[in-house]
């Protein structure tokens, strides 16, 4: 029956992150053009929400979809001298930002009030990043399987875990770039190739979109996988499984926060601003751990159980490189970890 349940959850979370057909545009008066990473692991858990939007906004929004963030500054910048329709962005992470105001992407939004968000999530003066929700960046395993999951970056590299881990490729998706930042970030920029060095016999495999690896995971394929410490509580909530756990590296975690922000060309600012305030709403961040699967970023949102219970880490080294440092070395980061898992 487990097995059952997990194989049917592979092949949910496989459909479910396929990049949607896009709708055409409407006319630009009373419509707002969204550009939207894709939920994962509830594929549906957008469309409800804005469908609701345009019956509050009394407004038409046309959606494009993409596996993630990393996905959406590509499309910007191999066609950003073309793109004229895409208003709001949605889904955006805290690693692909910079690269997307390094390219003047985003348009600034001095006036918009961020004082509800919880201080360490505001990465942005210029408000050109608006956070929605978080997450803890973790290794994910089932404790059924594994009874002695490596609990620090030492024990991650040992050899005894040799094919046993999945990580994804920070060249193509934003775990994978949230990884890569978070290893420079921990071990500073002489040490993160030392790590991944290190850690490289223990990958079974670098993944290139998140279902893929995850399939993997529920398929038993490998112990443990790098995503979401928020993960876990989907199982536990729409598989009634409790057996899936996390664990984040004793030395610091790195906190993956997905945000949203207005494209520098969009003409319809206010409609946009009207969804940026929805969606920082009670009522919103609300529905976040259960329809998101992530955690709300405002003060004061009640949670449900067991969300309370997911842990900080002692550390977090999420701020600890500069937007303007990410900006700058990136290229030179994603580069030498191509050039290490090669050799």
């Amino acid at each position: 029956m487990y097995k059952t349940i997990l194989l049917i959850t592979a092949v949910v979370l496989l459909a479910g992150c396929q990049q949607q057909p896009r709708k055409e545009y409407g006319p630009r008066q009373n419509t707002l053009n969204l550009y939207l990473t894709v939920n994962c692991l509830d594929k549906n858990s957008w469309q409800h929400i804005l469908n609701d939007l345009e019956k509050k906004l009394d407004c038409t929004i046309f959606t494009t979809f993409f596996s993630d963030g990393l996905a959406i500054l590509e499309k910007l910048e191999a066609e950003s001298d073309s793109i004229s329709e895409v208003d709001l962005i949605i889904g955006i992470d805290n690693t692909v930002f910079p690269l997307l105001i390094g390219k003047n992407l985003l348009r600034e939004n001095s006036e918009f009030p961020v004082e509800r968000i919880k201080t360490q999530l505001v990465i942005d003066k210029q408000k050109r990043f608006i956070p929605f929700a978080h997450s803890q960046m973790a290794f994910i395993y089932d404790r059924r399987k594994l009874n002695n999951p490596p609990v620090t970056f030492g024990e991650i590299q040992d050899g005894i875990w040799k094919n046993k881990m999945i990580f994804y490729d920070p060249a193509h998706t934003s775990l994978g770039k949230a990884t890569l930042i978070w290893s420079v970030a921990a071990f500073g920029e002489n040490g993160y190739g030392h790590f991944w060095r290190s850690v490289k016999e223990n990958i079974f495999r670098t993944c290139q979109d998140f279902d893929e690896g995850y399939t993997m995971f529920l398929a038993k394929q490998a112990d443990l996988i790098l995503a979401l410490s928020t993960i876990p509580l989907y199982h536990t909530f729409v598989d009634s499984i409790d057996n899936m756990d996390y664990i984040i590296p004793r030395e610091g975690g790195f906190t993956f926060i997905k945000g949203m922000g207005i494209y520098s060309k969009s003409e319809n600012i206010e409609l946009s601003l009207q969804v940026m305030e929805y969606l920082l709403s009670k009522e919103f961040q609300e529905l976040i751990p259960r329809s998101i699967w992530m955690l709300p970023v405002v003060e004061g949102i009640s949670l449900p159980e067991p969300f309370n219970s997911i842990s900080l880490p002692s550390q977090d080294y999420t701020s600890e490189i500069s937007i303007k440092n990410q900006q700058r070395y990136s290229r030179n980061w994603l580069e030498k970890w191509q050039r290490i898992m090669k050799d």
